[in-house]
């Protein structure tokens, strides 16, 4: 006999693990969340590099970082883990006046979206605020005091261990291969060895989802990405308490605070093109190691770290923002995926936007504005330079 369930949420990670708990704090504990690695966090959030950042050049991305940073400081109070969030700050340089109108503009936006922590800072805050720079080249920047940093694992755990005490069932090492739909609505999941009866289907696997989508039927452009962070071995020159730093165009750098205190080197290429590929790049990893050593003061001789170094993947969009809602066909279907890099600091908002699509059988305004349907509706993201 199958087993059933009001809810199958399909992907383990730090989203279906949101989802999970935000059901079950909504009075909806009749839920099983399957995912196919054999322990938890072993898709993308155990490959994430954890920055949280509320400046962004979209109202809605600003909305769900406001309600993030709100959940999550109150996270181990609910859940008992401590996401480890060090508010360190996003320091975006300016290295043109191209690149310094556009942050302005994104900050006018940012102030009428109500983010007033943030600023904009000429050359010399710029190199009051981070000593540890080089500061000749930059003309301006914008820093934000309640961005940082947090582990994505730890939240992970603190959502999932929650879910659980509420009832919630965590099924690791089976996977989903198929929807089954019945009369224009999804009734079941399958796989080896899996039958499970559902009301609602919600399909979290990230970079993996593309696959689900399309044996459903459903045409929409998500593709995984390899992202790759490069370590290097202890950086005692680059304070604990640095903040995020990007030059223009998109390079940026971070403490490693959660293994060996060296700095991570994180590139989004351009370039890279659409795999399943999770090999680090050490030729990649060298080229950043030479833009730390342009940007940093004193940097010496930085090593690159094998065990501080990987990659892992993007589940990227045409506009670089989820889809996040129910599908029109098949009905009883809620897509959540396809982040761009942003599922683990949204995922407050993320879960507790399904569970309200679930309990409430409404799209709440927060998740509106990420509808998979909004290409079609001519509602899409419109770009922003480098910033997403």
């Amino acid at each position: 006999m199958p087993e059933r369930a009001r809810v199958g949420v399909i992907g383990g990670g730090i989203v279906g693990s949101s989802i999970a708990y935000h059901l079950a704090a909504a009075g909806i504990n009749d839920v099983i969340v399957i995912d196919r690695g054999p322990l938890p966090g072993w898709g993308s959030t155990g490959r994430a590099a954890g920055g949280f950042r509320h400046q962004f050049p979209h109202p809605a991305d600003i909305a769900c970082s406001r309600f993030a940073f709100e959940q999550f400081q109150r996270f181990e109070a609910d859940t008992g883990v401590d996401p480890n969030l060090r508010l360190y700050g996003y320091l975006f340089l300016a290295q043109t006046q191209a690149r310094l109108d556009q942050l302005r503009q994104i900050h006018r936006i940012q102030r009428q979206a109500g983010l007033e922590e943030a600023v904009m800072l000429d050359r010399e805050s710029v190199a009051e605020l981070v000593p540890h720079v080089v500061t000749d080249d930059v003309i301006g920047a914008s820093f934000c005091p309640l961005d940082g940093f947090l582990d994505p694992l730890y939240i992970m755990h603190g959502y999932a261990r929650a879910a659980r005490a509420c009832g919630v069932q965590f099924r690791l090492g089976q996977e989903v291969d198929r929807v089954v739909v019945d009369n224009g609505r999804a009734r079941a999941l399958r796989g080896p060895g899996l039958e499970l009866e559902v009301d609602w289907a919600v399909v979290a696997t990230g970079a993996w989802s593309g696959r689900l989508l399309r044996e459903l039927g459903v045409d929409l452009q998500l593709h995984p990405v390899r992202r790759q962070i490069a370590g290097t071995h202890p950086l005692p020159q680059l304070p604990a308490a640095a903040p995020m730093t990007f030059d223009d165009d998109g390079f940026h750098f971070r403490k490693d605070h959660l293994g060996g205190g060296g700095a991570n080197l994180i590139f989004e290429d351009p370039e890279e093109p659409e795999s399943f590929n999770q090999e680090f790049d050490v030729e990649f990893g060298a080229a950043l190691r030479e833009r730390l050593v342009k940007r940093l003061k004193d940097p010496g001789e930085p090593l690159l770290s094998p065990r501080r170094s990987w990659a892992g993947l993007y589940a990227v969009t045409p506009d670089h923002h989820p889809y996040l809602g129910p599908l029109a066909d098949p009905a009883g279907v809620i897509l959540a995926a396809g982040f761009s890099g942003h599922g683990v600091m949204h995922s407050p908002a993320t879960g507790w936007s399904v569970a309200q699509m679930i309990a409430r059988q409404e799209t709440p305004d927060l998740a509106a504005p990420y509808s998979p349907h909004r290409f079609e509706q001519g509602s899409q993201f419109t770009a922003s330079g480098n910033i997403y």
